[in-house]
């Protein structure tokens, strides 16, 4: 029985619906067991430490295995993964048009799915090669919505996509008990995931209160953010010379409900390309 190399660039400081459906996945694929490749900078996370304790088999790598530079280093692990673990399949997240992964696939019998969270676009130099080798790489795209599936087709041969919708963790939705949302004050409060920064369209909500203040709004922009709060300022900054102070920046947390409750509505400003 061969198992699945689930290789995805996830470091949030929260597993949130994600890592639940693979955990779900895994039930699904029994008795075939599914291994984890993550980033170096996800291993001291609680929850990976947690996820770990439970019998969860995890790798680390370098966070340069997710740019598209080629060490051979990092391709002397993914094949001693593979060798160690007996791995028939790699599942891909987040991962796009990664050279190491093309090189694997030209000398292994390992086969690919790609699994699309965004609209796949291609920018910089080569773009007609960033597609070829990431549609030499996958064996299969999946896409978490028809949009992005859509997208997908336009860039590969359509055989080799298909759609399989993202599902919800309802539980994260039913828990009445409000915390982290001591920075909540009295004001109109709008919440908008804040990361990353230009993918989820975080300069129009901006831009949009910074309007509606000078109407004489009173208005909380609360940014919700899994990571990267330092790059986000430095982002906001960049745009608008300071961060004003209507923005008020929230930690992640599993319980999301407590932010949907304590704010009085959910801005989505994303952009339709990521």
């Amino acid at each position: 029985m061969k198992n699945i190399l689930q290789i995805i660039d996830y470091a949030a400081p929260y597993k949130g619906n994600f890592v639940l459906s693979l955990v779900s996945l895994s039930k699904e694929v029994s008795p075939a067991k599914m291994i984890y490749l993550m980033p170096e900078n996800a291993s001291g996370l609680a929850w990976v430490n947690d996820f770990v304790s439970d019998g969860n088999v995890v790798y680390f790598i370098e966070r340069s295995f997710f740019s598209k530079k080629v060490k051979i280093k990092n391709l002397k692990r993914l094949l001693l993964i593979i060798k160690r673990e007996n791995i028939g399949l790699i599942h891909t997240h987040f991962v796009n048009h990664n050279f190491t992964v093309f090189l694997l696939k030209l000398i292994s019998s390992v086969k690919v799915i790609s699994h699309l969270h965004n609209h796949y676009s291609v920018r910089g130099k080569l773009v007609w090669v960033k597609k070829k080798v990431f549609d030499l790489t996958s064996d299969l795209f999946i896409g978490v919505s028809d949009s992005v599936t859509n997208c997908a087709k336009n860039m590969f041969a359509s055989e080799k996509v298909l759609s399989i919708r993202n599902a919800i963790v309802f539980s994260r939705l039913r828990s009445e008990i409000l915390t982290n949302t001591e920075n909540i004050g009295s004001d109109f409060q709008i919440l908008v995931l804040g990361w990353p920064y230009h993918r989820k369209g975080l300069d129009i909500a901006i831009r949009a209160v910074k309007e509606l203040i000078l109407d004489g709004k009173k208005i909380k922009l609360n940014i919700l953010l899994a990571g990267g709060i330092d790059i986000v300022k430095k982002e906001i900054i960049a745009d608008f010379g300071e961060i004003s102070d209507f923005i008020c920046f929230l930690p992640p947390t599993d319980a999301i409900i407590n932010y949907y409750n304590s704010n009085n509505v959910l801005l989505s400003a994303s952009y339709l390309q990521g």
